[in-house]
């Protein structure tokens, strides 16, 4: 997992994806759970999600969520994993 500031549809998740990496949202999110901008009047419009968690092997998402903040400029995410 991290703060890889890509989209789903990049280069750099098709190459996760390709790997056998799977992103949390997809499994467990509810969504378009985008994380920017975070806040300012830009946040009034649908934003976008650049930060992404995927996970490999048995790791299976059981929960994925965007959280609000008042401090980034980037929403934080949570993921529930299960082996």
């Amino acid at each position: 997992m991290g703060d890889f500031n890509f989209t789903k549809e990049s280069t750099q998740a098709t190459t996760l994806r390709r790997a056998g990496c799977r992103e949390a949202n997809t499994m467990a999110g509810f969504g378009r759970a985008s994380t920017r901008p975070a806040n300012g009047w830009l946040s009034l419009f649908p934003g976008v999600r650049i930060d992404q968690a995927y996970l490999a092997g048995s790791a299976r998402a059981v929960r994925s969520a965007v959280l609000e903040t008042a401090d980034s400029d980037h929403r934080p995410i949570v993921v529930d994993v299960e082996w």
